[in-house]
């Protein structure tokens, strides 16, 4: 008689990851899938309408951690086969899994077991399991909230220094590309428009100056699971910034621009309030100066002292607050 294939529901939030996983499987004798969810509450559902032989979940879901499923289904009597894995776990490792989630039976008096070796997945309610694959879990089961490759984060915000020589709004975003040692490293690009404060009321001059930062950036986002919701990271930036400014003399108006690089180093935080939504802080040293050819743009020809408002320096430190989501 011909043996059944063992039916497995997968759960990820990631389609490409979840659909990626599905197509491994179609060439599987072994298994095929009978359904897929993007969430805890979704996947209880599934789970109860299709009972499968097999559960593979993320261990980082939109409304709640694979982890949390794992134990909600354990505690309602299931002993089906769970695999919980790490974001972006391939389907080798998915498959390697399965095997040994098929193998799970209850034993009246089990043998204490050795500390399994790291690897991309854990069986979940094994006894001394207490990570799901890379993406490291602390004691309480809390997942670290380090950027992991196929997240994206973009956030919105406010730019000043520590003297308030500018202010200004922003965008920025990063994306996971690898782990890399015990971080992840992403990379991105921004955008700030700023404009001056003390710089421009201690000035001689009625003058004004408005910039616009275009940046690449690199970071390196840390897992420290134990750090509740916690993402750190440092960051190294690189661009130019396109300046404008004008000077008004008695009726007339003098207006220059110019185009300079900029380079910056530094770090930020985040702290996630849920699993997309954060609050975050960065400080960067940036530096980038250039000089003005000021003309005439309306008036007659005005004499003034240049010497002061000649060269512009963006040099500085660079605080910016923010607000942000995961995808």
């Amino acid at each position: 008689m011909t043996q059944q294939p063992s039916r497995v529901l997968l759960i990820d939030d990631h389609d490409l990851i979840r659909q990626g996983l599905a197509r491994a499987f179609e060439g599987q004798d072994d298994f095929e899938v009978c359904g897929q969810a993007a969430s805890v509450a979704e996947g209880l559902r599934l789970f109860a309408s299709l009972d499968p032989d097999v559960l593979i979940t993320d261990v980082r879901l939109p409304d709640g951690t694979g982890l949390e499923l794992v134990k909600e289904l354990r505690g309602q009597g299931h002993d089906t086969g769970m695999v919980v894995l790490e974001s972006g776990a391939d389907a080798a490792a998915a498959t390697s899994a399965l095997a040994l989630a098929l193998a799970r039976a209850p034993a009246p008096a089990p043998a204490p077991a050795p500390a399994p070796a790291p690897s991309s997945t854990q069986v979940a309610g094994a006894p001394a399991a207490t990570t799901a694959g890379d993406r490291d879990v602390a004691d309480d089961t809390s997942p670290s909230y380090a950027l992991e490759p196929w997240d994206v984060d973009v956030r919105a915000g406010l730019h000043t220094t520590p003297i308030l020589e500018y202010g200004g709004v922003g965008a920025s975003v990063d994306a996971g590309m690898r782990k890399l040692g015990p971080g992840t490293l992403a990379i991105g690009g921004g955008m700030d428009y700023l404009f001056c404060g003390t710089t421009c009321t201690s000035a001689p001059l009625s003058f004004s100056q408005k910039q616009l930062s275009f940046d690449a950036r690199a970071s390196y986002h840390l897992r420290v699971p134990k750090i509740a919701r916690i993402d750190i990271y440092p960051l190294i930036t690189a661009g130019f910034i396109v300046s404008r400014s004008s000077i008004t003399v008695g009726n007339s108006e003098y207006r220059a621009s110019d185009v300079a690089p900029s380079i910056g180093f530094g770090a930020g935080a985040s702290y996630f309030f849920t699993d997309r939504i954060f609050a975050g802080a960065e400080a960067r040293f940036r530096y980038s100066a250039g000089s003005y050819s000021y003309e005439l743009a309306s008036g007659a020809p005005k004499a003034f002292d240049r010497s002061n408002v000649t060269a512009w320096n963006a040099s500085t430190v660079d605080l910016a607050l923010a607000v942000g989501t995961r995808f």
